[in-house]
């Protein structure tokens, strides 16, 4: 096990103040999902000395870099790889996305937010029906929704939306089964992104194509923002998710419990006494076999890692690992390997089933937000 000191980042100094605890469910409903046989490349949302925007690339031995500037700062990217592309979404409230050559990251084109739509930098690509997917927001109707894109050449062309009560859906996927993280956050009309129903937030999951199902959480979770997830790849009918509590006490919010969410029953996801989530979970992130679950707690430095018991058909805690302003966390090609980023530059790479880590590179920027690998 690895420590480091604790400390955040300049940039985001009060960006995530007075968020409250962070919490995860893993949700047990049908589908399937393939395995993602890409080129071996990493890619992330990047902020420069200089307290700019970028993406960048590099292979898995953290060589081949590629980095290019962005106007803002970038949430997600997401692998277009039948196209030879990846889509780079702008950090909530934003108002880009780009279209971007896989590996050297050469611009091929951008597209702005229409009027009175804000992206909430998350979105899904589904290549048989050759879609992107947007989590949106509407601060003027004080609702979100998810908009509908074709690739058309090397165009993104809007092809509609389909609104949902409240607003800020975050993490998507869209193929033979349907899952959006609504985080049920409602923002003032301004655009400035002030949050006016905490408390009340209704945070649910959805889970149909139609956008009609949800799995919601209780009412007195009300301060609760489901925000991210990871589907198990091997089809066992599981979904982790993450989210973000806004409770503004700050006992409940350092000590509340994790949760594990089964067939729209809970029941809790045990860790150690004494281990704090911080208010907020970063991402998740299955391994490739979906025998290992990780959950990155940026406030508190914290990978917490569960396996798959089979005798109690339930994931246990496994392990826990400290590494200063963690957040992104993205599958290896091998059973519990993860990569691993943090805001302090490292590219890290951890085997959950050894109990071990190494760093593959240290660079000169922080890291932002989501990690993807192909």
């Amino acid at each position: 096990m690895v420590t480091e000191a604790s400390n955040r980042r300049d940039f985001l100094t009060g960006c995530l103040t007075g968020l409250g605890s962070a919490f995860a469910l893993w949700v047990a409903y049908s589908y399937t999902l393939a395995k993602n046989n890409g080129d071996g490349r990493l890619y992330s949302g990047i902020i420069t000395n200089e307290q700019k925007g970028g993406v960048w690339s590099s292979d898995l031995s953290g060589g081949t870099v590629r980095i290019e500037e962005l106007s803002s700062r970038a949430h997600e990217i997401v692998a277009i790889e039948n196209r030879q592309l990846v889509l780079v979404v702008s950090r909530r409230h934003g108002n880009f996305l780009q279209l971007r050559k896989e590996g050297s990251l050469k611009m091929v084109s951008e597209t702005l937010n229409p009027k009175g739509v804000f992206f909430c930098g998350h979105a899904y690509y589904d290549a048989p029906s050759d879609t992107v997917y947007t989590g949106e927001t509407y601060p003027d109707l004080q609702q979100g929704g998810i908009g509908r894109y074709k690739i058309v050449g090397q165009q993104l062309v809007r092809m509609g939306n389909q609104l949902l009560e409240r607003g800020n859906p975050h993490q998507l996927y869209f193929g033979k089964s349907t899952w959006v993280a609504h985080g049920g956050v409602i923002t003032s009309p301004d655009g400035a992104g002030k949050k006016l129903n905490l408390g009340k937030l209704k945070s649910k999951i959805i889970y149909s194509a139609r956008l009609s199902k949800a799995l919601s959480l209780p009412q007195e979770n009300g301060w609760m923002s489901l925000r991210h997830f990871s589907c198990h790849p091997q089809s066992l009918n599981i979904v982790a998710v993450g989210g973000q509590d806004y409770n503004p006490d700050p006992l409940t919010r350092e000590n509340s419990p994790m949760y594990v969410w089964s067939y729209g029953a809970f029941s809790q996801l045990s860790i150690p006494v004494g281990v704090e989530t911080g208010g907020h979970i970063g991402s998740v992130c299955f391994d490739t076999t979906g025998d290992f679950l990780a959950f990155s707690c940026p406030k508190k430095n914290k990978i917490l890692v569960f396996k798959y018991t089979p005798t109690a058909a339930s994931y246990r805690f496994y392990d826990l690992w400290n590494w200063r302003d963690v957040c992104g966390l993205a599958r290896g090609h091998e059973k519990g390997i993860f990569y691993v980023t943090t805001g302090t530059g490292r590219l890290l790479r951890l085997d959950a089933g050894k109990k071990t880590n190494s760093e593959v590179r240290s660079f000169n920027f922080s890291f932002d937000n989501h990690l993807l690998s192909t």
